[in-house]
């Protein structure tokens, strides 16, 4: 059943990028980050919106008000519509999943995060990102962490691409080679 929704949901998603994505700016895209992510974190709201008895005129108010709320797009207000007419407003968080990724896949952006065992500079993680740019010829969107456990250095992790340069790396390294 999950796979089933999975494409069902990457389908609404595929559908609602057609007719939008020139209105979508990276802010949007960042904003939809945010309110996928707040869906994620807060599972209570869409089990609320699964509730049968609620009207799906009520269903619509909750979810316009997420939109507003996140200063979102009026034309996600379109798609929830949709998905509650459909009685599958529970896809909406995996259909955000899908926007999110297929976006990026056709703006050419990749997300990373930055792990280093400090806070970095501004200018410290632009050059991390100039870097990430040559590297995969792809626009770059970076969230940092700060990850004590690194020892110094950074460790720089994508979707699809993982690199490091770290103390903690070269002690793995070590102790991983066969000792002589």
């Amino acid at each position: 059943m999950k796979h089933q929704e999975a494409l069902i949901a990457k389908k609404y998603a595929k559908a609602f990028l057609n007719l939008f994505i020139d209105e979508i700016s990276l802010k949007d895209y960042q904003r939809i980050v945010e309110l996928r992510q707040f869906l994620k974190d807060r599972r209570e709201v869409l089990t609320f919106l699964g509730l049968p008895q609620l009207e799906p005129s009520k269903k619509c108010a909750v979810l316009d008000y997420l939109i507003d709320k996140f200063n979102l797009l009026t034309s996600l207000k379109r798609l929830i519509t949709i998905l509650v007419d459909d009685k599958r407003e529970y896809l909406f968080p995996m259909v955000l999943y899908y926007i999110v990724l297929i976006y990026r896949q056709r703006k050419k952006i990749l997300a990373f995060t930055v792990k280093s065992s400090a806070l970095l500079d501004a200018a410290t993680l632009r050059i991390i990102e100039k870097f990430l740019e040559r590297s995969t010829g792809q626009r770059i969107l970076t969230e940092q962490i700060v990850d004590k456990s690194l020892i110094a250095g950074v460790r720089l992790i994508s979707d699809q691409y993982l690199w490091e340069y770290s103390i903690a790396k070269r002690l793995r390294t070590l102790m991983m080679s066969p000792i002589e």
